[in-house]
């Protein structure tokens, strides 16, 4: 027999189970998962983990070579956690076959920032974004926050982005930096109108300015 590695083993076992369960000679009674060192029945898995199980099984019994696989908001019911794994789940499921295509539709920040931009590509379909260039993104958002207004249009509540561009900001222009000082008034002047009240009140001071020559 040839050396396999353990996940290699696995899968081929597990491709028999499932061709023996399709020909109808195998019937599941009951699931057991290991969860922290001790052995439990699914039917004490939330509804999210039984959802991400169940679908996740179903797409690694059926995906082969070029298939696209269209899944709508994966992260119904998950926990934060398990949105975290996610990507690296489908990437696990999918890493045996060759020209497979995922399109994900999310609203999960949590899951568009597991991804890397420099291998996938993320659209926000809005017409209109806070941050400018926030159709195609070349770059992964360091944060949540930056993913919410670069994806979804949203700033959070007493922003850390927004303090941190207003601070960018008052920098570039104490050391006359004009053409960084208008990229980040413009960049301010374009999440004006979802800013809570101080940090409106504050960024429209810096907006005020301008470095004058001479």
């Amino acid at each position: 027999m040839p050396d396999v590695s353990e996940k290699e083993f696995t899968l081929v076992v597990l491709e028999i189970i499932l061709n023996i369960r399709r020909l109808g000679a195998l019937q599941v009674q009951d699931i057991k998962i290991k969860k922290q060192e001790e052995w439990t029945t699914a039917n004490n898995l939330s509804s999210g983990q039984i959802s991400l199980f169940i679908g996740l099984s179903i797409l690694a019994s059926k995906i082969e070579d070029d298939t696209l696989v269209l899944i709508d908001e994966p992260e119904t019911s998950l926990h934060p956690a398990w949105q975290r794994k996610y990507h690296e789940l489908l990437m696990q499921i999918s890493q045996h076959h060759q020209n497979c295509y995922f399109f994900i539709a999310t609203h999960s920040p949590i899951i568009i920032s597991e991804v890397d931009p420099q291998k996938h590509a993320i659209f926000n379909l809005s017409p209109e974004n806070l941050l400018p260039s926030a159709h195609v993104h070349s770059e992964a958002p360091r944060s949540i926050e930056e993913v919410y207004a670069s994806y979804f249009d949203i700033l959070t509540p007493n922003s850390f982005l927004v303090k941190t561009v207003i601070i960018k900001a008052v920098q570039a222009y104490e050391s006359r930096d004009d053409r960084k000082f208008r990229e980040l008034k413009s960049e301010l002047t374009s999440m004006l109108s979802e800013m809570d009240q101080d940090l409106r009140t504050l960024a429209q001071e810096v907006i005020k300015k301008e470095i004058k020559r001479g």
